[in-house]
């Protein structure tokens, strides 16, 4: 290899390390306002195959699991039972990390985070000034539209499931979002400890066929 060429390799493999760790700090650093400004850029960079949080370290870590529940209502009006429609995209994905199933079981996670927890920048702005003053400067509706988008994207990985349960003509949905807290770690010899759930339930909903993740 020629001399000038080994400059120019070393040239785009440094401008490609600067751009590509650039993007990963844009993704998982701080808010603010640059990273805001290019946020779908360096989305778009990261997903899927970089996406990376912070949430097993310290001072925020993971401390339970989130599990999507569906029960379904016949044109008869049998109602079944809830089937836990999470446990075994998770399996899948243990058993198989590089296949679509890694993409499936980060929905249960995200969506419920995009339901009920607020975006650090408004989370902060809100922590700091009065309710008058954040209902007058932030589109809560936005806000707002934003977690109704995300309860779809919740029934359409809901209706994914459907025709894996069950062959009979299907004809509304209920989702139940369960959370398992995770085993204090003063009690990770405690055999007999029971972890703490709580529940959530949402509407009945109009099932449609969309494609399967199973």
């Amino acid at each position: 290899m020629s001399k000038y060429a080994k400059v120019l390799l070393i040239f785009f493999i440094s401008t490609f390390m600067i751009f590509h760790f650039s993007m990963i700090f844009l993704q998982t650093g701080p808010k603010n306002p640059l990273s805001i400004y290019l946020r779908d850029l360096s989305k778009g960079y990261t997903e899927p195959l970089f996406v990376q949080t912070w949430n097993l370290f310290a001072p925020d870590p993971v401390q339970m699991t989130t599990n999507v529940l569906i029960q379904y209502r016949t044109e008869s009006g049998e109602i079944s039972d809830w089937y836990n429609i999470t446990s075994p995209i998770n399996q899948a994905n243990r058993d198989n990390i590089i296949s679509a199933y890694n993409k499936a079981a980060r929905i249960t996670s995200g969506v419920y985070y995009g339901i009920f927890n607020m975006d650090e920048v408004v989370r902060s702005y809100k922590d700091k000034t009065t309710e008058e003053e954040f209902d007058k400067n932030v589109d809560t509706e936005l806000i707002e539209q934003g977690k109704s988008k995300q309860i779809d994207i919740l029934y359409r990985f809901a209706f994914s499931a459907v025709p894996i349960i069950t062959d009979k003509d299907v004809k509304d949905v209920r989702v139940r979002i369960m959370n398992v807290n995770s085993v204090p770690f003063s009690e990770r010899y405690n055999e007999d400890y029971e972890n703490t759930r709580e529940y959530i339930d949402f509407d009945w909903k109009k099932y449609k066929w969309v494609e399967g993740y199973l």
